[in-house]
């Protein structure tokens, strides 16, 4: 099997250029699996050239939006047997469709856009107005390290 792959911020493009049967979905995990030692964030999967993808490929899927640090899995092309295996398994919920790559990139760009900007905004309604004091030095005895505990 003849499968395309390139990384390019922290996103995997996938390109199989034949039929995904089980060895291929196999072949397609182990990829990934050895480039865990890269950071990956996501995944996009270009099935536009392949003219069948079977249901090995919707195990490889579930096992990367179901890491402890989840890959996020778009899709591109996918035939309509295989999007409505999707459907039928619920898959669909757990990954993005698009249909082009550069579509898919875009939103990937627009996404990690927008959670920066949320992890930059400051929410004045929700601060504290309260601030954190010491106490007095006259007030609390305790509160000060002497030499009579020894």
């Amino acid at each position: 099997m003849t499968t395309y792959s390139e990384i390019s911020n922290d996103v995997l493009l996938m390109r199989p250029h034949q039929a995904v049967d089980h060895a291929a979905a196999l072949d397609i995990q182990e990829r990934i699996n050895i480039l865990s030692d890269t950071r990956i964030d996501a995944l996009v999967l270009d099935l536009s050239q392949a003219a069948h993808a079977c249901s090995s490929l919707l195990e490889v899927i579930l096992d990367l939006v179901n890491r402890p640090a989840p890959i996020q899995v778009m899709v591109i092309g996918a035939s309509q047997q295989f999007q409505s295996l999707m459907q039928l398994c619920g898959v669909h919920a757990l990954v993005s469709e698009y249909p082009t790559v550069e579509k898919a990139q875009d939103a990937l760009k627009r996404s990690r856009y927008s959670e920066s900007e949320q992890r930059l905004e400051f929410d004045d309604d929700n601060a504290l107005n309260e601030s954190a004091s010491l106490p007095d030095d006259d007030d609390d005895e305790d509160w000060h390290a002497s030499d009579d505990d020894d």
